[in-house]
């Protein structure tokens, strides 16, 4: 999240607060430190979007104002553009690997953990007539493709059950087997005889999705 979200963030909360609402409250909500929070709660008061009004000396009332609501707005518009702008990319960029991956044999895609693109990845499976399924855990079933959601990363994951229990996963789970690196971007130049595989059974979403702004 970039400083403009973060600002429309801590706008958002201010002023869809029924009561008042504290710093500590805005900086749980916007996923930010104090000193942070603090930090942008003065630049949009100098940017005239909030007011703050010192009731005594353990709180502080927030209010949105008439420009704040607007710059609310019209940075609200432009992040729903550039929403729909990354559904069509990723849309393209999922559609070329489950071609692929339907090419190779597989009948069944596994969403590995939660995802902001979930509604994508099924609908282009419905499309390519392959079954779309949601786990919590890598599967490693002949037929089943897994997807690690953008949320999971080697880094975080390593030897570790994506349900996040903590248990190992032993042989099972991808990150004990070499990582998968093909560019989605050649899958569909050669595709292969139907039922012939050219790598392991698995994709990190983040190896082949990237947040376009």
């Amino acid at each position: 999240m970039d400083h403009s979200e973060k600002e429309l963030t801590i706008l958002e909360s201010i002023h869809n607060s029924v009561e008042t609402i504290r710093q500590r409250d805005i900086a749980r909500i916007a996923g930010l430190s104090l000193g942070m929070t603090n930090s942008i709660l003065k630049r949009l008061a100098l940017k005239g979007w909030i007011t703050v009004k010192k009731i005594n000396n353990r709180n502080i009332h927030y209010a949105v104002t008439p420009a704040g609501i607007k710059a609310i707005t019209e940075r609200s518009f432009r992040y729903f553009k550039r929403t729909i702008k990354n559904i069509v990319y990723y849309k393209e960029m999922l559609e070329e690997l489950i071609q692929r991956i339907r090419a190779e044999g597989y009948t069944v895609l596994v969403l590995v953990g939660e995802s902001d693109i979930d509604f994508i990845l099924e609908h282009l499976c419905l499309k390519h007539r392959m079954l779309f399924k949601k786990s919590k855990n890598y599967e490693n079933r002949e037929d089943f493709f897994c997807l690690f959601s953008e949320r999971l990363s080697r880094g975080t994951m390593h030897g570790l059950d994506p349900s996040g229990t903590g248990r190992v996963a032993g042989e099972e789970h991808p990150d004990n087997l070499s990582p998968a690196t093909t560019p989605v971007s050649e899958l569909s130049g050669g595709m292969m005889e139907a039922g012939e595989r050219e790598q392991d059974n698995y994709l990190y979403l983040t190896d082949i999705i990237t947040v376009r702004r």
